[in-house]
């Protein structure tokens, strides 16, 4: 990291549900036995992070240098307005080459405008296949209209108080990532997303107290964190060039569609 253009080693790095944005301690020592300084939040705008990132193996190369630099104020993201949504905190992040060039927003809309970082500790995603892997030291960036901060914005994450409906043992870590396979539309489990850009859904959640709880006459999928359990066989939504035959979702019936009470996330299409 660097402080006032002068680098010092990381001592640690922490975010939700430890802290409400982000925060970075500084070295206090060359060995970077001791804590020193700490960066939170707003505060992160005093500092720049520096990372030293390998070219691929196929490509070969120098590393490159990166710079991440932060903005001073941290808010919430503007959508959805659901009940947790003023809960979750993000920031903007900036990137740039050390070696010279523009400065870009890490996380970005379709337009080019900046989006916030929202981070979260304790667990790693693989950006292709979604995988999830619990680790305590890790952090995860996440940008405000991913999958990730989505489900916490809707309020499925380990840092709310919830239970199964069914009262069946909850992994409130399983029930967030069954909603970002949800949100992902990831049936197998395995990656990429199988739905066009910009389909609508509603769902209801299987967690006690209820947030979600909007249903049509036109169900479309069952979610677990191992992907979607049985759908309903309805594809025009979906990118025909990504089969789903490789994990052979099977069809729902009745009693999959009304178990009451639900031990799983169903997605349904608007009418």
């Amino acid at each position: 990291m660097e402080i006032d253009q002068k680098q010092y080693g990381i001592y640690k790095i922490q975010a939700p549900p430890d802290v409400a944005t982000m925060s970075v301690t500084a070295c206090n020592d060359p060995a970077c036995k001791q804590p020193g300084m700490v960066f939170e939040n707003e505060h992160l705008s005093k500092i720049a992070l520096i990372l030293d990132i390998p070219s691929p193996a196929a490509i070969g190369g120098p590393n490159v240098i990166f710079k991440w630099t932060f903005a001073d104020t941290t808010k919430a993201p503007e959508e959805p307005k659901d009940r947790y949504s003023s809960d979750v905190m993000g920031i903007e992040v900036y990137w740039e080459e050390a070696a010279g060039g523009p400065k870009t927003p890490l996380c970005m809309g379709s337009s080019g405008e900046a989006q916030l970082m929202v981070p979260q500790a304790g667990t790693l995603w693989h950006p292709r296949n979604f995988g999830r892997m619990k680790d305590q030291g890790s952090v995860t960036i996440a940008c405000e209209k991913g999958a990730i901060a989505y489900c916490r914005l809707w309020g499925y994450w380990e840092g709310y108080d919830f239970k199964r409906k069914d009262g069946t043992a909850v992994d409130k870590s399983d029930i967030q990532q069954s909603c970002i396979n949800m949100k992902l539309a990831n049936y197998c489990g395995t990656g990429p997303s199988q739905t066009m850009y910009g389909t609508e859904f509603v769902f209801t959640d299987p967690i006690d107290p209820n947030l979600h709880n909007s249903a049509t006459t036109s169900p479309e999928a069952i979610w677990t964190d191992k992907g979607a359990k049985c759908d309903g066989g309805q594809d025009a939504h979906r990118h025909k060039e990504i089969p789903t035959t490789a994990c052979a979702i099977p069809l729902c019936d009745k009693l999959d569609w009304y178990a009451s009470p639900p031990h799983d996330f169903i997605s349904y299409l608007p009418q």
